[in-house]
């Protein structure tokens, strides 16, 4: 009978290194396609970094939505007219309603915007300018309940609760002998409230605006 052939040592020996040979081949590509993917690892954290910069920095800063057509803008009185405003970037004068300011921002995290509005106009000419006697007039004619005022400037600040329209402010601004008058809702309601900063910082824009209020 024939000898079955046998494999020797120096048969493995010659084997092995087509073998090791074709391991590493085979290993190489992805080791490789590993080694770029680390490699670009810096890339995309300097991207990752710099999203997350831009997303605080506009967080920051309450987004103003784009201005709707479906408040149009209302001509006021030839009297009310005549009274001058300074208005802050972005907002808008005697749109939706005539003698008026409002701005309309985007409510965070959602697709939903809020108009905050504000009114700008005359006082009674019987009025008293002097601060703690107007407190005492809105007071005796049951206008508001009054929480605080005082005098800034040329202007009377008052804020107090109208009952059924919550918690308000106003500006008496004499100008030439006029009352001139600003005034609106704090927006003490939950809806609001929620809001935090942003309704926060669309108030103080307002006092700043009817402190301008001049003829």
């Amino acid at each position: 009978n024939a000898a079955t052939p046998s494999t020797t040592a120096a048969d493995t020996a010659t084997a092995a290194p087509a073998n090791t040979a074709a391991a590493a081949n085979t290993a190489a590509p992805a080791n490789a396609a590993a080694a770029a993917n680390t490699a670009a690892a810096p890339a995309n954290t300097a991207t990752a970094a710099n999203t997350a910069a831009a997303n605080t920095a506009a967080a920051s800063t309450p987004a103003v939505a784009p201005k709707s057509a479906i408040r149009a803008l209302m001509k006021p009185s030839a009297e009310v007219a005549a009274i001058k405003i300074e208005l802050e970037p972005n907002w808008d004068r005697d749109l939706g309603e005539a003698g008026t300011f409002s701005l309309v921002v985007k409510v965070p995290n959602t697709e939903d915007t809020r108009v905050f509005s504000f009114h700008y106009g005359y006082e009674d000419d019987a009025a008293p300018v002097e601060c703690d006697q107007y407190r005492k007039y809105l007071e005796d004619k049951k206008v508001m309940t009054v929480t605080l005022n005082r005098q800034r400037g040329a202007a009377c600040y008052i804020e107090g609760n109208e009952g059924s329209a919550g918690m308000t402010f106003r500006y008496l601004v004499t100008y030439g002998g006029k009352h001139l008058l600003c005034r609106g809702s704090l927006y003490k309601d939950g809806a609001s409230s929620a809001l935090g900063d942003l309704r926060d910082k669309v108030l103080m824009q307002a006092k700043k605006i009817c402190e301008t209020l001049s003829l």
